[in-house]
Formats: structure tokens, sequence, C-alpha cells
């Protein structure tokens, strides 16, 4: 069975253990977690988490700020 990630679109697959599941999966290239709910093989439902939560979850650095010169150009590095 595959999922396909609400997030970055890349294609979990599940084995058939998971045929009768409701739970959470992660999605290992995105780390985006998706709460399923799977019956006789079918998915019935699919959602992701809140933005927000995402960023705690994946535990997001903000980016380095950019170095300026004094005539306000970026400086070189």
């Amino acid at each position: 069975m595959n999922i396909r990630c609400l997030g970055c679109g890349h294609t979990i697959d599940l084995d058939d253990s998971y045929s009768d599941y409701e739970g959470q999966i992660k999605c290992y290239t995105c780390q985006a977690l998706l709460e399923v709910k799977l019956s006789d093989g079918l998915v019935r439902s699919v959602n992701m988490q809140a933005a927000a939560d995402l960023q705690e979850a994946q535990e997001i650095v903000p980016p380095r700020p950019e170095k300026r010169h004094k005539t306000g150009i970026a400086a070189q590095i």
C-alpha cells in the first residue's frame, strides 16, 4: 500500500501489516507526521499536523543572518 505525503509528495510504502491501522506515520523525506486511517487495505483519511507543530517536531534551525557591508551590499565570504 502506498500513501503520498501531503507535505512533499514523497510516496510512503507500507506493507500489508498496515491494512487496518489508525495512527501516525512519519515521512522520512520531509519529517512530516501524517495522521492516517486505513481499513481493509484502503486509505480512509490522511491529515497532516499544522505547520507550527511540524516546525517544533523538526526542530528547524533559523537561517544565519546575511552579513552586510557598510554600504549595504552583501559581503562576499
